[in-house]
């Protein structure tokens, strides 16, 4: 996608940024720290700039958070992975053993047709 610029309010101010991210999208995200910041300083005497670096503070927290839980994921996916390539080796041993059994059995009866 193309980058554009796209104009969002935040606090107050109105900035500038350039990303490749749709109009609506960008506008969602402005919204949110808009709406973050705005409850900090309804509830404090801190400065816009606390507020910003309060909001800034959380979003990294969550962010470093969600890449933790990311890894751990990877981790349990990776390992499901070993377990599900492991149970197919085994369920193709398994089929042959089975296949050359059958055989066996197959060659057996025409070597000993049942008297029947």
């Amino acid at each position: 996608m193309e980058k554009t610029t796209h104009k969002v309010k935040v606090a107050g101010a109105t900035y500038s940024i350039v990303s490749d991210d749709t109009p609506e999208y960008m506008s969602a995200l402005a919204k949110e720290v808009d709406l973050k910041i705005d409850g900090l300083l309804k509830n404090s005497n801190m400065s816009t700039t606390q507020a910003a670096v309060i909001a800034a503070l959380d979003y990294a927290d969550s962010l470093k958070k969600s890449d933790s839980s990311t890894d751990n994921i990877k981790a349990q996916l990776k390992e499901s992975l070993k377990d599900v390539a492991k149970a197919k080796q085994e369920a193709d041993f398994y089929k042959r053993e089975l296949e050359r059994l059958q055989g066996s059995k197959i060659a057996e009866n025409e070597e000993n047709p049942a008297l029947w």
